[in-house]
């Protein structure tokens, strides 16, 4: 059986996965495309910080600011997934 150069990478890549993190971060590294994911990354940063920003104004507590914000961004990552069938 031969193998070839884009199996043995793979092969690499899911070992190295393998001994240093979970399915996610697995996922993140094999089916990703880094580029797109950086600039999801810094797009969910800028929606947070906003999100936030508006949260810290109206309840005024910092804690409960986050747990707003990410029970919102929760909310917005179930949504997506609904929308192709996933999720709960």
């Amino acid at each position: 059986m031969k193998v070839t150069q884009k199996q043995i990478r793979r092969i690499i890549k899911e070992e190295l996965l393998k001994e240093s993190g979970s399915a996610g971060d697995r996922a993140v590294g094999l089916y990703f495309d880094m580029e797109m994911h950086k600039d999801v990354v810094r797009a969910l940063r800028g929606l947070y910080d906003n999100a936030m920003d508006a949260a810290l104004e109206d309840l005024g507590d910092h804690l409960d600011a986050e747990e707003m914000v990410e029970a919102g961004m929760q909310t917005m990552l179930a949504e997506f997934l609904q929308a192709y069938g996933r999720g709960s």
